[in-house]
This record gives C-alpha cells, sequence and structure tokens, in this order.
C-alpha cells in the first residue's frame, strides 16, 4: 500500500515553469525556468535563491518538497496588464 500511495504521489507533481518550491533535500528554494521530457523523463531546469542554475530530473517527493507559489496563469497566456 505504502508502495502505491508514493507512485500516486509521484504522479501528482504540481512543479510548472514560473513555479516557486522548497525542496527538503536540499533544504532550498528554487524557481523552474524549463521542464523537458527526454524518452519519458521530466528534466527541470531550475534557479535556486543564490542564483545557481542546474538541471535535473529528480522525482517531486510529496512528504519533504513544498509549493510556494505559482505564477499568475494570465501571464502564462500572454496576457499583459499594462496593456502593452
Amino acid at each position: 500500500m505504502a508502495q502505491r500511495q508514493r507512485i500516486r504521489r509521484r504522479s501528482t507533481d504540481p512543479r510548472i515553469v514560473g513555479g516557486r518550491y522548497h525542496s527538503g533535500y536540499w533544504h532550498s528554494s528554487y524557481t523552474v525556468l524549463a521542464i523537458e521530457s527526454h524518452n519519458g523523463v521530466r528534466w527541470f531546469t531550475e534557479r535556486d535563491d543564490d542564483g545557481q542554475v542546474r538541471k535535473h530530473c529528480t522525482a517531486w517527493d510529496a512528504d519533504r518538497d513544498r509549493e510556494l507559489g505559482q505564477p499568475c496563469r494570465m501571464i502564462a497566456c500572454g496576457w499583459n496588464h499594462d496593456g502593452a
């Protein structure tokens, strides 16, 4: 049962481009810059609070990782609040 729950949690990875998250493993916060998929594996490019950029395919750990904020959906769709 625990293994089934772990698999289900991995499939509910909330990370999207522009989102802010906290890694329980690295004990640091980061922003997702890009997500790529290669042969069914999701690769994340992210910038941490120290400005360091890294690329990895680490799975979301629902027990240790946290969502800190998601980007505005309107901006993601190209809406500009300044009217430009």
